[in-house]
């Protein structure tokens, strides 16, 4: 009911807009494009939907809401979508592209294949394209294929990180560890300042028993990112060197870092059975089973603790299990038989030798079916986790603008522009007295806030904004002179991604109102997200002097802000940070170190600045900053001052 009601209230928003959104369905459209790209999927297909309803015949809007499903992960409407879309016009690579990566989230690898094949037909020199289709060969077990796709891409590229790790991959899957090493090196040599290289070769090493050698790769990785499969993966070292403690510790933290890692209960739990940890491991195995109920390596490690502890029921429902997936898996007829022995079941264990002894006598008529492929010693091994496998399947052509820095040894965002929102979490909330007194000059139960962290819509919110957006058009229609009105309006637009409503507004504010210092900054920080959005499309048709005149917009509100309220150090920061993405790198350092004047312990500033110091060379400067901003909060920086000490 609930669910009807909004898509209710959704509809009957845009209803009244019926008429004019026939004759502008290119702002609806833009308006869509710009909340995908700011990762508001939802409101995102919202906009789609509207330009589909009046336009069919289109095929843009059903591609775009297809990337915002694929992004929620709702591959199959994805799927739809696309397909729907090529329908409608056969000649846009990103929308066979993006069904490849819908198809090959549902497992569909070879029609994953078969669309990157197509993708690239369109666009031969897409990479992401290529490397999606190497990686849906590798899935579909077209090995060779996918080494060929592989090495065209690294021949065109040598120094292309990813594809060299991803062919290292391959080369473990082909066995070729001498090959995958190689791969993992030239990753590791290229980008020694990320985690990435450090943990693959680490892996090798630990596939080839070099114990010593992979836990040094994986110190290294965990230096530089602590992420739960290297805990994993320098658990597994640390247990073969029996560093048992160790081992413990690092399986404690990778599931302090992702509660929901299967292999770390897994590996733990052999671990405990083999210090003689019985019922803790029988715990571990147990949560392995709510992860996956068939993980039968789990099971068989729960029949033979079970049987340790003489819970002797749950041991024969475990090997139970086995047999009825492995019916010749001659250890689940030997332990199920043990355990009926100990029960006082004679003959019922009886039977089970006299069926093991005839799969032993028989073992030719079992080998042809695969259900029979089972291994007691596979089912008691430790697993080695490669995280970065599930997380490259479902990206796409994400957009790495929003205010990375980058050089030869850097690619660090920047901390975010800070915003006026109605939300802001207590991790990302900020004072400031020109807010509270607006607050109180307005009386309302939904105050502003600073913060730096932008909000993304649930359902229930974006009909909400939708709504204060008409309340608020009924007060202008009393009261057109409003300037307050007009600015919560703004706000309002701009939280549901209407950028030029939002300027609108923000315009007839500032008109009503010149002094109005929070619409010179919220325009300034729209007018932002507006140009970024715009680099991001690689507009054509903008001339040198419009792209200049939108540069000086900015900076124009940014310094109109700080000359209204001089002690506001945030539209320091914003001006800052805008000045660095224009390479504009002493001037901004000038107006973080001005923010940190007015506000000494705001994070965010030394982040920032530390960062650019490291980027224009003066590394001291940059790390004094970086470890003042961890030191106030943000604890990434440490990650960043290991990486440059």
């Amino acid at each position: 009911m609930k669910k009807r009601i909004l898509l209710f209230l959704l509809c009957s928003f845009f209803f009244f807009s019926q008429v004019a959104a026939q004759l502008n369905t290119n702002k609806i459209l833009a308006n869509g494009k710009v909340a995908l790209y700011y990762k508001d999927y939802f409101l995102a297909i919202q906009y789609f939907n509207q330009v589909i309803k009046v336009k069919p015949y289109l095929a843009e809007p059903y591609m775009y809401r297809a990337f915002a499903k694929l992004y929620l992960e709702e591959f199959a409407g994805a799927e739809e979508d696309c397909t729907k879309s090529v329908e409608l016009n056969p000649f846009v690579a990103d929308a066979y592209s993006c069904r490849g990566y819908a198809r090959l989230n549902m497992g569909k690898t070879a029609a994953a294949v078969t669309d990157f094949e197509k993708a690239l037909e369109l666009q031969p020199e897409d990479r992401l394209s290529m490397m999606a289709m190497a990686y849906a060969k590798t899935e579909n077990k077209e090995y060779v294929s996918a080494l060929n796709d592989y090495n065209r891409i690294v021949l065109k590229n040598p120094k292309d990180k990813f594809a060299l790790y991803e062919r290292g991959c391959l080369h473990l899957q082909m066995k070729d560890t001498v090959s995958a090493l190689r791969d993992f090196e030239s990753v590791q040599r290229l980008d020694p300042y990320v985690a990435l290289g450090w943990s693959a070769r680490g892996r090798v090493y630990l596939e080839q028993g070099a114990y010593e050698k992979a836990l040094a790769d994986f110190d290294e990785a965990i230096m530089l990112e602590q992420r739960p499969h290297d805990y994993i993966n320098r658990a597994l070292a640390r247990y073969e060197t029996k560093d048992y403690r160790g081992a413990m510790a690092d399986f404690d933290k990778a599931l302090e870092l992702d509660a929901n890692e299967p292999a770390a209960y897994f590996n733990r739990g052999i671990l405990r059975a083999n210090v003689g940890d019985l019922n803790r491991a029988i715990s571990d195995f147990e949560m392995v089973l709510q992860f996956n109920p068939e993980e039968y390596g789990a099971i068989y490690n729960l029949a033979l603790l079970y049987t340790d502890i003489r819970d002797y029921q749950n041991a024969i429902d475990a090997y139970t299990k086995l047999i009825a997936r492995y019916p010749s898996f001659l250890p689940a007829y030997y332990g199920r038989a043990e355990v009926k022995r100990k029960m006082g079941q004679k003959a019922s264990a009886e039977k089970d030798l006299m069926t093991a002894a005839y799969i032993e006598s028989h073992k030719d008529e079992f080998k042809s079916d695969d259900r029979q492929t089972a291994d007691k010693e596979n089912f008691k091994k430790v697993v080695v986790v490669d995280a970065e496998k599930e997380k490259h399947k479902i990206q796409y052509k994400e957009n790495s603008l929003r205010g990375a820095i980058q050089n030869q040894n850097v690619n660090i965002e920047l901390a975010e522009n800070f915003i006026l929102s109605f939300y802001a979490s207590d991790q990302h909330a900020y004072y400031a007295q020109e807010v509270v007194d607006y607050n109180k000059s307005l009386n309302t139960d939904v105050p502003l806030k600073v913060s730096n962290k932008d909000m993304t819509l649930s359902n229930d919110l974006i009909v909400m904004h939708l709504s204060a957006i008409n309340e608020l058009s009924k007060v202008l229609e009393a009261n057109p002179q409003n300037a307050d009105a007009y600015f919560l309006r703004a706000t309002n637009y701009a939280l549901v991604q209407d950028f030029e409503n939002a300027i609108s507004d923000y315009n007839k504010a500032l008109f009503y109102r010149p002094n109005f210092m929070l619409a010179y900054f919220s325009r300034a920080n729209v007018r932002c997200k507006m140009l970024k959005f715009a680099n991001s499309e690689s507009v054509q048709g903008e001339s040198d002097g419009q792209t200049k005149l939108n540069y000086e917009m900015v900076l124009r509100d940014y310094d109109m802000a700080v000359k209204l309220s001089p002690r506001f150090a945030y539209a320091y920061v914003n001006k800052a940070n805008f000045l660095v993405e224009n390479n504009s790198f002493q001037e901004a350092i000038l107006n973080y170190t001005q923010a940190i004047m007015l506000e000494p312990d705001l994070a965010e500033a030394y982040f920032n600045r530390g960062l650019v110091y490291i980027l224009i060379g003066d590394k001291e400067k940059g790390l004094k900053d970086l470890g003042k901003a961890g030191e106030l909060g943000i604890y990434v920086a440490y990650n960043i001052i290991k990486r440059y000490s």
